[in-house]
């Protein structure tokens, strides 16, 4: 991209951005960041008028040419008039209905007038009558702008990051799909990449058909918005409950698609009575919290005999026990899975679990029969700002090659036989089949974990077992819990009003126990001292209770060492809330040395963990010593009391 482009991008984020926060602060609501987008939509509109045939009235366009002009044109109407304006905007350009009226300039009647008029004279500025400005210019600026919404907004975290459109929407060679459809299109940015990737490779758009439907209106009309200041006007965008509705069953559309690429929903509870067209799924239900499947079977029957698709799924969407036989079904009695790709964690705003690709096939080539291909991206990315991770061109480049030529890389990517997924349970994670080295390399001598300590599950206790503060007299135990491990050490907060003497002896805590939080992405440790209460740990945590061959602070040193923090981490599963994999866990390969060298380095871990939180002490109080000296040098020479 030139210099002049991403300055114009830049600006306009900046602007609308700038607009974004004030008017929040003057109205407290979330959606009025949507107006000054409306304002540029409709700038944008009026300059692409010939070259996508807008039916506009002409003082629309005059709201942009002079703004002196307005209180002559309008008087006190001003609003009134703008929102008349919208109105016939929508009714003369069919694809444009509940844009304006239901989304961007729903506040309006809250927005002070001097302040709007502000907005439209700022985006009068710009011009968008080029040609190229809408791939160019308006379509990576609206991308930018909902990519801060996602990582600023719980509201907006669903919104896919645009690495992953882009990887699933280079997976096929759309030069053999025209109709292309997202049954749970939300912001509409895989069919974005899917009519840029036609606009890259100069495939004409006039022989595709974009077809995308969301549960949620105001998303469809986002969506709406994304296609079209992306310079893409023929497309169906529609509002349409998926997991309810059959997606050709009582429809304008009755022809099956021939691809489709979706983001699914995870986590969502369902009732069977609520479904139509329950014939649809013939692999049959999953369990009643998860309604991932019921999506992917819904996709399966709107596909024509040959087509594809690709779900973003979860770990938990491959792996459930309870789905078993749906993924058996799938799998052995009509081989549509032709590949899974697990991606890293945290490419989301505010999720961190990892994501998968899953890929149907309803035709697989010959050499594809009965076997699954996996690619395990999950360890390449870079780090962003606040604990994100994001894919490079290097990272997305290399998925999509592999997965065209179904190349077999060492650690990256195997070809599975239906063999060997049925000795696995039909579980289809990455990890069983490609990460099957326990240890960081360059380890030689090494021993599983299970060999050289227990380890246990916690115990799960209900809320009215425990209490804050009781009295030392009941001789209760405390209960700890994963928010009571931060940064190796153990807050004791709650306590457990009665636990019977065999329940102490399976789960009381002893000197040494090294904790790990069993649940959560993100892996805590803590030891069990001996001048520590008596207590017992959640069920969301496991204990390692080491043998006398084996150092526990020289474990729990190399349990937070990164390397393993990453070994950990691809043993953790899950739909919505990752868990650390016990059975996995077990089989962690670990440093086989003698007691007496272990002996020596946890010594040196421990005066070295001493001689830092004396030097920092040593900085804290040398801080605020100067804090004292800076303030009374203030207050005595600068500052004359009365």
């Amino acid at each position: 991209m030139n210099r002049h482009k991403q300055y114009l991008i830049d600006k306009l984020h900046h602007i609308t951005r700038e607009f974004c926060d004030t008017l929040r602060l003057q109205t407290q609501q979330e959606d009025i960041c949507f107006l000054p987008v409306g304002i540029l939509l409709m700038k944008w509109i009026v300059d692409s008028e010939e070259r996508f045939n807008w039916h506009i009235n002409n003082e629309l366009k005059e709201l942009f040419l002079d703004t002196k002009l307005h209180d002559i044109l309008y008087g006190s109407n001003y609003i009134e008039r703008l929102i008349e304006l919208v109105a016939e905007l929508e009714e003369n350009n069919p694809v444009l209905a509940g844009i304006f009226t239901t989304l961007c300039l729903s506040y309006l009647n809250h927005v002070n007038e001097k302040y709007l008029k502000d907005i439209i004279y700022a985006y009068s500025q710009f011009k968008f009558d080029d040609e190229h400005i809408d791939e160019g210019i308006g379509g990576l600026f609206f991308e930018s702008f909902l990519q801060s919404l996602s990582e600023d907004s719980n509201t907006y975290s669903f919104i896919t990051p645009k690495s992953i459109s882009e990887i699933v929407s280079k997976l096929f060679n759309l030069r053999e799909y025209d109709r292309i459809a997202d049954i749970t299109a939300g912001t509409c940015g895989i069919l974005n990449e899917v009519a840029k990737e036609y606009h890259k490779n100069k495939l004409s758009g006039d022989n595709i058909y974009l077809y995308g439907q969301d549960i949620n209106f105001k998303t469809v009309l986002i969506g709406k918005i994304n296609l079209l200041l992306h310079g893409i006007k023929d497309f169906e965008i529609v509002a349409k409950d998926t997991l309810r509705q059959s997606v050709l069953k009582d429809s304008t559309i009755d022809i099956p698609f021939k691809l489709i690429l979706s983001n699914l929903p995870l986590g969502l509870n369902w009732d069977r009575y609520e479904l139509e067209y329950t014939s649809e799924f013939k692999y049959d239900f999953p369990n009643k919290v998860n309604a991932d499947w019921l999506f992917i079977q819904r996709a399966i029957a709107a596909l024509e005999k040959c087509g594809k698709a690709a779900f973003i799924v979860s770990k938990g969407t491959l792996t459930r026990a309870s789905e078993t036989h749906i993924r058996k079904k799938i799998i052995l009695e009509e081989d549509l899975i032709e590949a899974v790709i697990s991606l890293p964690a945290n490419l989301y705003g505010s999720k961190t679990m990892p994501v998968e690709i899953l890929i149907i096939n309803k035709n697989k080539e010959q050499y594809r029969k009965n076997k699954i291909f996996f690619i395990d991206a999950s360890k390449e990315y870079n780090k962003k700002d606040r604990g994100r991770n994001e894919l490079s061109n290097e990272h997305i480049n290399k998925i999509i090659t592999t997965y065209h030529k179904w190349n077999e890389i060492d650690n990256y990517s195997k070809i599975i036989s239906i063999e060997e997924i049925i000795d696995n349970e039909f579980r289809l994670d990455s990890t069983r089949y490609i990460n099957t080295q326990l240890m960081p390399s360059g380890q030689s001598k090494t021993v599983k974990l299970k060999e050289v300590a227990e380890i246990r599950r916690g115990l799960q206790v209900l809320k009215t077992d425990t209490e804050k503060e009781v009295v030392a007299e009941d001789k209760s135990h405390y209960y700890i819990k994963i928010s009571d491990i931060n940064e190796g050490n153990i807050a004791f907060t709650e306590q457990i009003k009665y636990i019977p003497e065999n329940k102490i002896a399976a789960y009381e805590l002893k000197p040494n126990d090294i904790i790990i939080s069993a649940r959560g992405v993100l892996i805590k440790t803590a030891i069990y001292e001996e001048n520590m209460p008596p207590s017992i740990i959640s069920g969301n945590i496991m204990f390692i209770r080491t043998n006398k061959n084996y150092n526990p602070y020289f474990l729990k040193y190399y349990l937070d060492s990164p390397k393993v923090r990453e070994l950990i981490q691809n043993m953790q599963g899950g739909s919505t809330i990752t868990a650390l994999n016990h059975s996995k866990f077990q089989e962690l390969l670990v440093p086989d040395i003698s007691i007496d060298i272990q002996n020596k380095l946890a010594e040196r871990i421990k005066q070295n963990e001493v001689n830092y939180k004396s030097i920092i002490e040593h900085a804290k109080r040398m801080y605020e010593q100067n804090l004292d000296i800076i303030n009374n040098e203030i207050f005595e020479n600068y500052i004359v009391s009365e």
